[in-house]
């Protein structure tokens, strides 16, 4: 008679930790986050956002998604940046070229 008692109550402790678990249900569809995830605004990044920057942290070192992500966004951004830093120089070739011939010219004349 103890065994059967003891047999009961481990059942019901059983199917009371499994419904607590939400094993009788479905699975939740959307993906838990264990690590944090610092969201970052849609526009580019400054330079300061970048300082302030934190990764969450896993057993392997840093979340390698969250890492990958920022590198491929700023790879982005850093490209769009040159190409308009090549597009404003390449339109104003002589103001460049005269702004740096001026400044070797002073240059030239404090160094004696």
């Amino acid at each position: 008679m103890e065994w059967a008692i003891a047999i009961l109550v481990i059942a019901v402790l059983g199917a009371a930790a499994v419904v607590a678990a939400g094993g009788v249900g479905e699975m939740n569809r959307e993906p838990v986050r264990d690590t944090y995830r610092q969201d970052l605004p849609d526009r580019p990044l400054t330079g300061a956002e970048l300082e302030e920057l934190r990764f969450g942290i896993t057993i392997r070192g840093y979340a390698m998604d969250q890492v990958d992500d920022v590198l491929a966004r700023l790879s982005h951004e850093i490209a769009d940046r040159d190409a308009l830093i090549s597009r404003l120089t390449s339109a104003h070739p002589r103001e460049h070229t005269s702004e740096h011939t001026s400044r070797d010219s002073t240059d030239r004349k404090v160094a004696r």
